[in-house]
């Protein structure tokens, strides 16, 4: 079912990006994994998506440690205050929002 929908968003990307003569190389997809098992990513990874975020630090460091070695892109999407953790815990992709705009 994950390599059956990345490919079709992989073609949706395509018919937009030819729609406005732009290559789709350019389009970055991040799989945002909340609450999916390690295998649910090791297939989407293995479906040809290598980064993906995760909302909770906790969770984004067990599946870190566990796909680290195959160097795929891993960011945490989790509370402003947690982003600390996460870059001691060797994430190198953090996304702020609170942190920047209030």
């Amino acid at each position: 079912m994950i390599r059956e929908n990345v490919s079709r968003i992989r073609q949706r990307i395509l018919k937009v990006c030819s729609k406005i003569n732009q290559g789709p190389g350019k389009i970055t997809i991040i799989a945002i994994s909340k609450g999916r098992s390690l295998e649910q990513v090791k297939e989407t990874v293995d479906a040809g998506i290598s980064d993906i975020g995760e909302n909770r630090v906790q969770e984004a460091i067990s599946k870190y440690n566990e796909l680290y070695a195959k160097r795929y892109t891993l960011f945490t999407m989790g509370m402003t205050d947690d982003f600390g953790i996460a870059i001691e815990e060797g994430f190198n992709m953090v996304r702020l929002g609170r942190a920047i705009f209030e």
